[in-house]
């Protein structure tokens, strides 16, 4: 596929809490909706563990009781999905103009992010492959132990990268997690339904420097990366959503 690349920013966020992250995905892209912004590529981690839900779960899936005496945060993203337990895990979020590339079909931006996805994975050593067969059957209310098409997936079939998106007319997110150090039984505690079998090849431990290098140096075959940092007016408006948004209850447990 041969490109002239365009630029977009290129955020690194770390150690956040989930509030903030998910204030952040969405006030970007309303950003790049109202043409602010050709794009924006962002790389985050989660500070303290907690738990995503998708835009349409339920909660009565989880112990909700549980989550809470263990000081365990629960927040609703925008996106779709299942429920991601973010402890030692690396979150991508890529927000394109529809039109940069003409790409066009929803599935169609999620197999072009997973090549790249997969690159980044195979260059600190994941024997992987692009899930291009659609399951329908199968839909457990944890991300990764429920396979999409177009999903990172490792040689056992199980996904290594999970991902949603969210289209507006103009514009779409897409975001996902990537496991490192990670204990993939972690989420089980805090499901109802515990009857999952899991079947996830050891992770290798990797830093989390080696993860941002090679995302960012496949990020960079398709895109021209201009290094951004938010300013204190843009941190208000995040923390405006955040306090309006992203931390109220009815936000987080509506469904």
């Amino acid at each position: 596929m041969h490109i002239n690349k365009v630029e977009i920013l290129f955020l690194q966020t770390f150690d956040n809490d989930p509030f903030f992250n998910m204030a952040m995905d969405d006030y970007f892209l309303n950003c790049v909706e109202s043409g602010k912004f050709n794009g924006v590529l962002r790389f985050y981690t989660w500070k303290p563990a907690s738990i995503s839900l998708g835009y349409y779960q339920k909660t009565s899936n989880f112990n909700l009781d549980l989550i809470k005496n263990d000081n365990i945060e629960v927040v609703r993203r925008i996106s779709g999905g299942n429920a991601i337990f973010h402890c030692n895990d690396f979150t991508y979020s890529l927000i394109l103009k529809k039109d940069i590339y003409d790409i066009g079909t929803k599935k169609d931006y999620y197999f072009f992010i997973a090549n790249i996805l997969k690159k980044a994975c195979e260059n600190i050593g994941f024997n992987c492959t692009v899930k291009e067969e659609l399951d329908i059957l199968k839909n457990d209310p944890d991300c990764f132990f429920s396979t999409s098409q177009y999903e990172i997936v490792d040689s056992n079939g199980a996904k290594i990268i999970g991902s949603a998106q969210k289209m507006l007319k103009n514009s779409f997110l897409q975001h996902g997690s990537f496991f490192y150090n990670y204990n993939s039984s972690m989420i089980l505690k805090y499901l109802n339904n515990k009857d999952i079998q899991i079947e996830i090849e050891a992770q290798k431990t990797i830093s989390l420097d080696e993860i941002k290098l090679s995302f960012k140096n496949n990020f960079l075959e398709y895109f021209l990366l201009k290094e951004y940092f938010i300013s204190q007016e843009e941190q208000k408006e995040i923390e405006n959503i955040v306090n309006n948004k992203y931390s109220k209850k009815e936000w987080n447990f509506r469904k």
